[in-house]
């Protein structure tokens, strides 16, 4: 007689501390936006289906991240600027918008925005640096407006509107 073998399914979720200890802020969006979908994703799906045995692996910096987050003792650089007023930036944070909040998929996530693609294209595909700090000036409140609303709002769908099946 054949018996079915026993399966165990195995995940490991690490990142790496984003904490920029002198500032208390996060340098980078990722913990929050996985947390969105991915961990929490793969946790509801798994709901949906008892007789399936997994172990999460989440190392320690992860879990402080994401604590850090829930308990909103820390933000991240990402979200910070997205509230700050677009008329209210420095020259520092205008060039942070442009080198950072075009940070999705160009072909399917800013090319069917006509406007989004026009303000990517005015900001050059490539750009340096310092190309960018020289040019973060020439670029209207609304157009950093428009910047900031699509990468946070496609960033967002990327991150939890198309989930996977797990």
């Amino acid at each position: 007689m054949t018996r079915p073998l026993p399966v165990v399914f195995v995940w490991h979720f690490h990142q790496p501390c984003y904490l920029d200890y002198a500032t208390g802020v996060y340098q980078m969006p990722w913990v929050r936006l996985h947390s969105i979908k991915d961990y929490y994703g793969f946790s509801l799906t798994l709901s949906r289906f008892p007789e399936i045995k997994a172990t999460f692996n989440i190392t320690p910096v992860l879990v402080s991240q994401i604590m850090d987050i829930l308990k909103r003792r820390a933000s991240d650089e990402f979200l910070e600027l997205s509230y700050r007023p677009a008329d209210a930036l420095n020259p520092e944070e205008r060039s942070f918008l442009l080198r950072n909040f075009f940070s999705l998929n160009w072909e399917t996530m800013v090319t069917p925005f006509p406007r989004y693609q026009q303000i990517l294209e005015e900001r050059g595909r490539i750009a340096s640096t310092a190309e960018l700090e020289e040019k973060a000036d020439d670029f209207s409140t609304a157009e950093l407006r428009t910047c900031r609303y699509f990468s946070t709002l496609l960033g967002s769908i990327r991150f939890c509107g198309r989930r996977r099946t797990y």
